[in-house]
């Protein structure tokens, strides 16, 4: 029975086809932590410059709840 890295070609072995799907694996979970830094980023500075808020009250829909 042959390895599941040897089915793929020469030299591949089943240590290189787990250091593929963990760099994979990594990569993804990098780009997973960096859109919610991202996007936790744009919250956080979404109140400093006013965002949607100050948007709607410029154009006069400023609605305050009590």
């Amino acid at each position: 029975m042959q390895s599941v890295g040897a089915g793929l070609g020469p030299g591949l072995g089943s240590w290189m086809l787990l250091v593929l799907v963990g760099g994979a694996w990594a990569g993804f979970m990098a780009l997973a932590v960096l859109a919610a830094v991202l996007v936790w980023g744009a919250h956080a500075t979404a109140g400093s410059r006013g965002g949607a808020r100050s948007h709607e009250a410029a154009l006069g829909n400023d609605v305050r709840l009590p």
